[in-house]
């Protein structure tokens, strides 16, 4: 079964909701993972990385928060140590503010989606942990919920931040929800 019908479709749903605006942009590519991938790469950067491969952080950065690029909350080498790639470029978006974005890209295609509402996102993680398809999620943050549509999303609520996270990849649902737990493992301790 593949999630992730598409970065348009989850840009396009999490930016209504989150209400964002455009910003910067910077892109930077990691080094190769430091731990063996889990699997290959499924052709045409889509990621086919088994669950069970990277571990998250054991403690927060110092100074904590994304300073307005929310590609510190997981970084290109942990995110590609999740998924099983060897190399990931990422990409920041966003007002440098309240919302941020980050991509997580293999082989030019995106294989990781994360957005970070800085503040003032209570409601809107409400909003998805509401609704009738939500699955609780325990461990990370005050709060996680699943949330199936929109090619599936993980969203971490803490403080008065939340955190959106999706992986484009041929797993199956649960497998799925696994890899967005370990990548989600290491924003919730930076948010």
């Amino acid at each position: 079964m593949r999630h992730g019908t598409g970065l348009s479709t989850i840009l396009v749903g999490l930016a209504l909701v989150l209400a964002a605006c455009g910003g910067s942009s910077t892109a930077t590519a990691a080094p190769a993972a430091t731990q063996a991938p889990a699997a290959t790469s499924g052709g045409e950067g889509v990621a086919t990385a088994a669950p069970g491969v990277a571990s998250g952080p054991t403690t927060a950065p110092a100074g904590g928060g994304a300073k307005g690029d929310a590609c510190t909350l997981i970084t290109a080498t942990e995110a590609a140590g999740v998924m099983g790639v060897a190399d990931l470029t990422t990409e920041a978006t966003g007002d440098g503010g309240r919302f941020l974005y980050c991509t997580y890209a293999g082989a030019g295609k995106p294989i990781v989606y994360m957005s970070f509402m800085t503040s003032g996102a209570s409601a809107v993680y409400d909003a998805f942990a509401g609704g009738s398809d939500a699955i609780a999620v325990s461990g990370m943050g005050d709060a996680a919920v699943y949330t199936p549509g929109n090619g599936g999303v993980l969203f971490i609520h803490k403080g008065d931040a939340t955190v959106g996270l999706t992986v484009f990849t041929e797993l199956t649902q649960a497998e799925n929800i696994e890899l967005l737990k370990k990548l989600g493992a290491f924003a919730a301790v930076r948010m």
